[in-house]
């Protein structure tokens, strides 16, 4: 619910909660309309903030799509880098029933808030309580914005590639501590050459600086620490807890516990917005709509409800102008005007906005799914037995040799954390031709045509909602022209491209993530199942899994005992060398 205010405070003391009755303002004259430079400065702030967060939100909400084949993921064991043969999961999502259930519940916390603030006849102590509560919540999602935000920094500091005024580029090799001009950016495998000039980290004439061994050192490590996970090991009454943490996540966690406790002790409107944001980006992180679909049913019935609460009833308008916590984006001048915009307005078409990009994703994979031609051989036995005497023939063998096409996908390239590669990593001639000179950036690049479609749809309904804001003077359900314009710009660009039926079928229930498997099969096309193993040996093999799977857990997550007794305590933080990250 978008909702202009021109009194000096919104949360200004009146006689009664909620007016019996709307007030009808003359619509402005257009003089007026421009003279109010103050309001359009308001508008355009809520705009970009609520389209930046939504743009940032999907990008981190990016995984693996179903048309891609999992890379081989790499873990650390032992200080070295193994391959990882954990499944990916998809974030559960919503289903076809929440299109019911999402209105229905909103519209029950809603009344309820709006009864309890009659009942109170003062909103100070809800508030106090409600900004405590819903700053704790957000306490776990300021952690991960601002750690994403420093992991943005920290990637335009160190990158992993540059490219000169000359347009070499450079690799960042951590392990030898040393610079390589690539010879073939693009290739695969490109001969590397070690540039001893270049003894910095860092990316164009920085790199170069002339420092003292012990600063460069210094500066290695820093990279070193700032880009790499620590291993952190803690034992509790022989209890063991294995995990791997971030210097930018520590950090990110101290700054959000840092700006909840200012919020709290100076209700700052600033540091409202920042929670609220930092809400709706981990919001877009782990909430999916599962489809267009389903997306489309859960916007609507929203919309209803939208519409619903803010012209046939005073629930909406007396909750969102009385309720003082960070569940809205409040912006305002010093001449008393001010602006809000509910978060519900960002979340829930940003939500199925992400859903686009991801869309986008593996459309881009799907294109790259190719058939490789393979032969599967089928032996059968000729019934052409005879018999001579006592002695019998065996039968003939025949084996067929028939060709049959496999589908093979191309391995995934997370888009995720490229940033600071791709703006050091891309020079002029890439930036017009749309090409980015360096592999690892161009794999992890892609069309986002439903995306910014949909990013489209959704800043022509905000104008919408502001332009009938600003005539009417009267809270707009800013949902009545979101879902039109985000929803219609997905399906008619899905018209458009002809990819309807592929819209249709998408979906991120897990289901569309299959493997392909080659099986042999008999002369009648049955599958030929391999020879059951005997009691004996399913038996030693469950007891040799057991016995490895126990060690795994005494080593990780187990019993923390060793030779000597058992640790009642221990806590500990590594970081792995720089040589344990070069893959044997």
């Amino acid at each position: 619910m978008a909702e202009s205010n021109p009194n000096a405070s919104i949360v200004a003391p009146v006689p009664s909660i909620v007016p019996d009755a709307h007030a009808i303002t003359p619509v402005p004259t257009v003089w007026e309309m421009v003279s109010s430079m103050d309001y359009f400065s308001i508008e355009i702030k809520m705009i970009l903030s609520a389209t930046l967060i939504i743009y940032l939100g999907a990008h981190a909400s990016l995984r693996r799509p179903p048309s891609a084949a999992p890379p081989k993921k790499l873990k650390r064991k032992g200080g070295k880098l193994v391959v990882d043969d954990q499944k990916e999961h998809f974030a559960q999502g919503f289903e076809a029933s929440d299109a019911f259930m999402f209105p229905l519940l909103a519209g029950g916390v809603l009344i309820f808030l709006y009864y309890l603030m009659k009942w109170l006849q003062d909103p100070t102590i809800l508030n106090k309580i409600l900004r405590v509560y819903l700053g704790s919540s957000a306490l776990f999602g300021m952690g991960i914005f601002f750690s994403d935000g420093l992991q943005f920094l920290i990637s335009l500091v160190f990158p992993d590639f540059w490219i000169d005024r000359s347009g070499r580029v450079f690799e960042i090799d951590p392990v030898s501590r040393t610079q390589k001009a690539l010879k073939e950016p693009q290739g695969e495998d490109s001969d590397k050459e070690v540039d001893p000039k270049k003894g910095l980290p860092l990316p164009g004439f920085a790199s170069e600086f002339s420092v003292s061994a012990s600063r460069r050192k210094t500066i290695w490590m820093a990279r070193h620490l700032l880009k790499e996970s620590c291993v952190v090991d803690l034992v509790v009454l022989s209890r063991r807890a294995v995990a791997e943490v971030t210097v930018t996540g520590v950090i990110g966690f101290l700054i959000g516990c840092a700006v909840e406790g200012l919020y709290l002790y100076t209700n700052s409107t600033a540091l409202s917005n920042i929670l609220g944001l930092a809400v709706c980006y981990t919001s877009f992180i782990w909430m999916s709509v599962t489809s267009f679909t389903i997306g489309s049913m859960v916007l609507v019935g929203l919309f209803v409800y939208d519409i619903v609460m803010v012209f046939y009833t005073p629930f909406m308008i007396a909750v969102a102008t009385q309720v003082d916590a960070p569940i809205k984006l409040i912006y305002g001048t010093s001449g008393g005007r001010s602006s809000l915009l509910g978060l519900g307005d960002i979340v829930i078409p940003g939500i199925f906005i992400c859903l686009a990009l991801r869309f986008d994703l593996w459309r881009h994979y799907q294109r790259k799914v190719r058939r490789v031609e393979e032969n599967l051989e089928t032996v059968s036995a000729e019934n052409s037995d005879t018999t001579i005497g006592n002695a019998t023939e065996a039968a003939t063998q025949v084996t067929t040799v028939k060709k049959a096409f496999r589908t093979v996908k191309a391995p995934f390239v997370d888009p995720r954390g490229q940033w600071g590669n791709y703006i050091w990593g891309t020079n002029f001639r890439g930036l017009v031709s749309g090409q980015p000179t360096l592999r690892a950036v161009s794999d992890a690049s892609f069309s986002k045509s439903y995306f910014f479609a949909t990013i489209l749809g959704y800043l022509i309904g905000m104008l919408a909602t502001l332009v009938v804001l600003m005539v009417f003077k009267r809270g707009q359900p800013a949902l009545l022209y979101l879902v039109p314009g985000v929803c219609g710009s997905a399906w008619l660009t899905g018209l458009a491209k002809g990819e309807l039926k592929d819209m249709w079928d998408y979906t991120e229930d897990g289901s569309l993530d299959v493997e392909e498997v080659v099986v042999e099969v008999d002369g009648n096309g049955k599958v030929i199942e391999k020879p059951k193993k005997n009691s004996g040996e399913k038996k030693a093999e469950e007891e040799t899994d057991a016995k490895k799977a126990k060690e795994v857990k005494e080593k990780e997550g187990g019993i923390g005992e060793n030779k000597d007794g058992y640790e009642l305590f221990k806590f500990s933080i590594t970081l792995p060398k720089e040589d344990s990250l070069k893959e044997e």
